[in-house]
């Protein structure tokens, strides 16, 4: 059945989320309810945006079927985006997404998505690497915040709801760029997806973000392991897509160039803030292999 906007309304939620969840949320502790209304909203922004530059790719795709699709996941997205918001404003009552005490998702993307060097490259640096990566990475961090604090288990079947769902989107997107890469497109989608991994690692370590350093040598350790990981998990999802789309060759030239981009990430973020990033603290103390040396 065809797919348009009015049949996909932005925001809509699928069936399996309207129902009304009965447990007591309080009784997590305060700490806990605090970094999961975070992580929503952070994880709602994310989703917002990624909607935003879904919908504008859609409106310049080569074709109906991929413009129907994109305008779904788009729609998906925008639902996904407002679930993460009930859930942070269930979690930090006092706080409302209509009142700045949440960041608002939708900002950005759009520009990115419909002025691009041509739709392929577009979408590779929108789907593959940019925020369909951060959407990936803050998800998983969020369910596994969501289980290390004993959350509902409502909870965590919404968020098995939307991996779900961003799944499918990405196999979509990767038959896609597989199909632009085989009818010509390789040269332009092997340089988007370069750009898009540097803009990925900036976006990941944040350097204009000043990020929370333990003094306690085991809380380093358990964070800038955390941190390392999730950057790690990344780049190897992005590694990993090269030889799904037919550019396998390019892998070792990514990693470096991965490498690269957190190198001058971190050392942006040294020379903004007087003092090494949380995850080079550790690596200095010898708590954590040096950003890198594992790739």
């Amino acid at each position: 059945m065809k797919t348009t906007d009015a049949a996909v309304p932005m925001g809509a939620a699928p069936r399996h989320r309207r129902r009304q969840d009965p447990t007591p949320w309080n009784t997590l502790p305060p700490y806990a309810r605090q970094r999961l209304a975070v992580a929503f909203a952070e994880l709602a922004v994310h989703k917002g945006d990624f909607a935003a530059a879904l919908l504008a790719l859609a409106r310049c795709a080569p074709g109906e079927g991929h413009r129907d699709l994109l305008r779904l996941h788009s729609a998906e997205q925008r639902g996904h985006a407002e679930l993460c918001l009930r859930y942070a404003a269930r979690l930090r009552p006092q706080s409302g997404p209509g009142d700045g005490g949440f960041p608002q998702p939708g900002r950005a993307g759009t520009c990115a998505a419909e002025l691009g060097p041509g739709w392929y490259a577009a979408l590779v640096r929108s789907c593959l690497t940019g925020e369909g990566a951060l959407v990936t990475a803050a998800l998983g961090a969020l369910r596994d915040a969501a289980r290390a604090a004993c959350a509902p288990s409502a909870l965590d079947d919404d968020l098995a709801a939307m991996a779900r769902e961003d799944a499918v989107r990405h196999a979509h997107v990767v038959a896609v760029v597989r199909d632009g890469v085989l009818s010509g497109h390789a040269e332009r989608v092997a340089r988007a997806h370069g750009e898009g991994v540097e803009a990925t690692v900036r976006a990941l370590v944040q350097p204009r973000r000043r990020t929370m350093t333990p003094m306690v040598p085991v809380a380093l350790a358990q964070r800038a392991a955390l941190l390392s990981s999730r950057w790690d998990a990344v780049r190897d999802r992005l590694v990993a897509q090269l030889a799904l789309i037919g550019l396998e060759s390019y892998a070792a030239e990514t990693r470096r160039r991965w490498d690269a981009a957190q190198a001058r990430a971190l050392d942006e973020y040294r020379d903004r803030w007087g003092a090494p990033h949380v995850v080079r603290r550790a690596a200095a103390a010898g708590l954590l292999p040096a950003p890198g040396a594992l790739g």
